[in-house]
């Protein structure tokens, strides 16, 4: 996972850490690696972030993903 474009208001990091599989019939769950994207500012506004996401499934490739963030004032 790579961040493409990274936010204007704040900062956008790679986080990697472990999981476990969906169950699969009679097989165990599974400790599997997990990559999330974490989005942090401390101001208000709209913000705009990409990634790409290079899959080990030859099927799904390479996809691309974007979000845009809203963040309000704190009250």
């Amino acid at each position: 996972m790579t961040i493409t474009l990274p936010p204007h208001l704040g900062s956008a990091n790679v986080a990697h850490t472990q999981g476990q599989s969906s169950d699969s019939g009679r097989c165990a769950y599974k400790a599997v690696p997990i990559a999330q994207v974490v989005y942090q500012t401390g101001q208000p506004g709209a913000d705009t972030l990409a990634w790409e996401v290079k899959y080990q499934n030859k099927t799904l490739g390479i996809r691309r993903y974007s979000a845009t963030v809203n963040v309000a004032p704190a009250p």
